[in-house]
């Protein structure tokens, strides 16, 4: 995670600002005592306001606080002192400068990534031939036949992992004896063969339909397979995950929940129509309209295998619009802004109120 960290010119006296301020110890029987004001405002969308009102510093990110490398985004800083520094940690991750904004209130910098966090959809917006080959060995020598399964009766199922902690299978392996192998981080290989874990599956549809894209629209950029290989492989992963047993029970997990990259779904639906492929594409959509009329009966319909997160709400709030139900998109939309309001403080703004994002993170 790149941040930015402001310092104004008085919030540090006497304190070098690429360092934190140094506290002497107590002597035996003294004491020191420290206060914290809350803030109070009257609904998530007074937010800034409340802090700008009570001369706090409020920041805004744009387009957000997910920065590609195409584009320049911008940092809105509004407080009573001047900054004298901007710090950026990993220290080359971020290009920051000041920018010419006109405001007696606001003061801007223009904020350019200089760093990726993904693979598939950077190609599909910014395709390089260099690294399309290498994500293609990818595909073929990875994703195909190694994370998912390229036959038998498990075909087109996604499983948890490669990577599983099992001796017996490598006694030549050293594992590291500091680490604890013992945790349910430490997966035996029946658990990483699994293919229960809904959440997994939208990745990979994702990077088929990248690659779908990008050899339907280009030529040359994509030689191992045809575009409409591509297109099914994300087809049929998309219908075993939500394939069920004879019983009639899901044979995948979760997928009744909105999932994190699930509107991924969309896209293929929309170019399952477009290519004339329409039988696979009603499948899609009554697969997805079944799950969209149960979120609609749910007053808050974006459950997830954690007690507090917030993977489902942007698949829900996408099919909840594709098949008109704007009232309970509208919920999922007004969830988003609650837990993620603009506040000028990195560790605290969005959803990292719990202990997953600080444990994993």
């Amino acid at each position: 995670m790149a941040h930015t960290q402001a310092f104004a010119d008085d919030e540090w006296r006497g304190v070098e600002p690429w360092n934190p301020p140094t506290f002497a110890t107590l002597a035996p029987g003294a004491t020191k005592t420290y206060g914290i004001k809350f803030l109070l405002s009257g609904e998530i969308r007074q937010i800034e306001a409340t802090l700008a009102a009570n001369n706090r510093p409020v920041a805004i990110g744009i387009p957000g606080y997910i920065l590609p490398m195409d584009i320049d985004g911008r940092l809105l800083l509004k407080h009573n002192q001047n900054v004298k520094h901007i710090a950026v940690d990993p220290e080359d991750a971020l290009d920051v400068r000041r920018d010419r904004f006109v405001s007696d209130k606001w003061k801007a910098w223009t904020v350019r990534g200089k760093r990726w966090l993904a693979a598939a959809m950077k190609e599909f917006g910014q395709p390089r031939k260099e690294e399309i080959r290498k994500f293609e060995q990818f595909i073929d020598g990875v994703l195909w036949g190694g994370l998912q399964y390229k036959d038998g009766p498990n075909k087109y199922g996604v499983r948890k992992s490669l990577f599983y902690y099992s001796p017996p299978d490598l006694p030549g392996y050293k594992y590291d004896p500091a680490l604890d192998w013992t945790t349910w981080t430490s997966w035996k290989k029946t658990d990483a063969e699994s293919i229960g874990r809904g959440y997994n599956y939208p990745h990979v549809v994702a990077a088929y339909w990248a690659m779908y894209r990008l050899a339907r629209n280009h030529n040359g950029l994509v030689t191992n397979h045809a575009w409409n290989w591509y297109l099914d492989q994300a087809y049929e992963t998309i219908k075993f995950m939500f394939s069920r047993n004879p019983n009639g029970r899901r044979r995948v997990g979760y997928v009744e929940l909105g999932l994190m990259e699930g509107d991924i779904i969309l896209s293929v639906l929309e170019d399952l129509k477009r290519e004339g492929w329409n039988e696979k594409a009603v499948v899609v959509e009554e697969l997805m309209k079944e799950r969209t009329e149960r979120w609609e009966q749910e007053a808050f319909p974006f459950g997830s295998e954690m007690a507090w997160d917030s993977t489902g709400q942007e698949e829900v709030y996408a099919w909840c619009r594709f098949f008109g139900y704007d009232d309970k998109a509208l919920v999922s939309l007004n969830s988003i802004i609650g837990y993620m309001p603009t506040l000028p403080h990195w560790g605290y703004n969005g959803n990292a109120r719990r202990y997953w994002d600080f444990l994993y993170d």
